[in-house]
């Protein structure tokens, strides 16, 4: 069976439905309107070995919401709604006197007997039962083929994450990002230069009363320079995780409009596990894997 039985007809869904609250073990079963697919004598054959035998005889509270009212006679309790309202409460024997509804539907039951039209009986089928077998089968391998498969294949892409990936992440990111890592370059820039200050004070390389008599100056510009590189680091970090905050939220707009407006064929052969899993695996390591990557490749390239 596919997802939310896309290869089962009408009646078929109303008997899977059925099964599911026998199997259910339940108190209380609530069976809203399950005849209205089937046809008249598989219908009969439901309410008597299913509701009436499985369900009645095991002491289970059925309630059946329905418009068939040849099968009032064996409920104890009817309860007729008439737009929107309760109409009558009461048992099936002064239902038959007081309601105008049920007088109507005896009067057309009349009618279409007399005219040849059975209704409620059993309908002799010639068809044998492989017969029957045969042709369902081979309606539901013509329909999986015309479909195209019950489940689409999910794609998947193996080995390296290609440039454009990174790429339209880089887009969703906007034009700040651009500034993010002028400004880590410049982290890694002044970091330079304050170990190469710390060689230029070793050395005594600048001459001059201000530098050979003390080495306050070079203690100041080492500091100014320490302090600087360390609030470009900050706003560069803060920077980069606004930026992937952005990149995140535009990503999945873009995903969350596509799925809105998707046709109903893609939702009857796409799992819904498959959506949500692009919805909360998928964005959880594009807001955490990500970035700690981009962190570790800068590291590294800080490094060499």
């Amino acid at each position: 069976i596919g997802e939310r039985g896309i290869n089962l007809s009408g009646g078929q869904r109303q008997r899977v439905s059925v099964a599911r609250a026998l199997y259910a073990h339940s108190d209380i079963v609530i069976l809203d309107d399950p005849l209205s697919a089937l046809d008249a004598h598989v219908g009969a054959k439901l309410v008597d070995k299913c509701i009436q035998r499985l369900l009645g005889e095991a002491g289970r509270t059925v309630v059946l919401v329905t418009h068939h009212l040849q099968y009032l006679k064996d409920a104890d309790l009817v309860i007729e709604i008439d737009h929107g309202k309760v109409s009558y409460v009461g048992d099936h024997t002064q239902y038959e006197k007081e309601s105008q509804f049920y007088k109507t539907f005896l009067e057309n039951l009349a009618e279409k007997t007399e005219d040849g039209d059975t209704m409620g009986e059993e309908i002799p089928v010639k068809e044998s039962l492989a017969d029957r077998l045969t042709r369902q089968e081979s309606q539901a391998e013509a329909l999986q083929k015309q479909k195209g498969g019950l489940v689409a294949t999910e794609d998947r892409e193996k080995g390296s994450i290609s440039l454009r990936v990174y790429l339209t992440w880089a887009s969703a990111a906007g034009v700040t990002l651009l500034l993010t890592l002028f400004i880590l370059l410049s982290c890694q820039v002044g970091s330079i230069a304050v170990d190469y200050w710390v060689t230029v004070w070793t050395e005594k390389r600048f001459t001059g009363p201000q530098w050979e008599d003390s080495d306050t100056n070079y203690i100041v510009t080492y500091i100014g320079m320490a302090l600087f590189t360390g609030i470009l680091v900050f706003v560069g970090s803060i920077l980069l995780v606004f930026d992937a905050l952005r990149a995140s939220q535009t990503l999945f707009t873009s995903m969350l409009q596509r799925i809105l407006k998707a046709t109903p064929r893609f939702f009857d052969v796409t799992p819904l596990g498959r959506i949500i899993s692009r919805f909360s695996n998928d964005v959880t390591s594009m807001d955490t894997t990500l970035l700690e990557n981009i962190n570790h490749a800068y590291n590294l390239t800080s490094r060499v």
